[in-house]
């Protein structure tokens, strides 16, 4: 009897030592053997974004095949967006992403001088908007000390953008003291791919940014005064 009570009790020992070695194996497997690769400044982070850019006009002495730029509304014509991003880190200081994002955009129009864009009419006001899909790519510079979050970096792109819908609306006074509102679709007037070279300065969650539109704004054989491309404006991240 006392050789069985010996052998349960090594036994009960045995099997209590063993189910606790298991379970502090299962309870601390991420501290002890998994490295965490999702993070702001880990290997892959995902993260939304808004931005807001403003649209800035050239001198419309300068040419594009021997037109003029269109002249347009500084300030009023702007854009804003909304989109996601992809960044994979590849080193300390260097990453690589994508995006991509939804916008609306609105080219106010001149009313005085010589007006030939979409035509010679003068309205009270008028404007060309569109809604566009866009995709881009990025080559990301860090710099600066920074723990896990995003911190000071320089980022380098391209992007594409395909017009959904684009609209051209305007507003005149009738005689009667009554105001008339119209709008159609420009769609047919605008080139439906159009892409852009990019260049933006962030600090953690908020970007500068200056972009140039390579491509024509207008298809070619309307013959208009293109729109200049190049805008500027600030974005902000939703991140830590």
């Amino acid at each position: 009897m006392k050789k069985h009570l010996i052998f349960i009790a090594f036994a009960v020992f045995g099997w209590v030592a063993s189910y606790g070695q298991q379970v502090q194996l299962h309870e601390r497997p991420v501290a002890d053997t998994i490295r965490p690769e999702f993070g702001p400044n880990l290997k892959k982070y995902i993260h939304a974004f808004i931005e807001c850019g403003f649209f800035i006009p050239v001198e419309t002495s300068e040419v594009v095949d021997s037109l003029p730029f269109a002249d347009f509304v500084a300030g009023r014509s702007n854009y804003v967006l909304a989109g996601g991003r992809f960044k994979l880190k590849l080193s300390k200081w260097n990453a690589i992403g994508l995006e991509t994002h939804l916008a609306y955009s609105s080219y106010y129009l001149k009313q005085e001088g010589v007006k030939t864009l979409p035509d010679n009419f003068v309205h009270n006001t008028e404007r060309l908007s569109s809604f566009t899909f866009g995709l881009g790519s990025f080559h990301r510079i860090s710099y600066g000390r920074k723990g896990n979050y995003i911190g000071k970096f320089i980022d380098l792109g391209v992007e594409g953008d395909v017009t959904i819908l684009s609209v051209h609306y305007f507003e005149d006074d009738l005689v009667n003291g009554s105001r008339r509102k119209m709008w159609y679709s420009s769609k047919k007037f605008h080139e439906v791919l159009q892409y852009d070279v990019f260049a933006r300065f962030g600090f953690n969650r908020y970007v500068i940014f200056a972009k140039y539109r390579l491509s024509k704004f207008f298809r070619e054989k309307h013959h208009f005064n293109d729109l200049p491309g190049l805008s500027a404006g600030f974005q902000v991240g939703f991140h830590q």
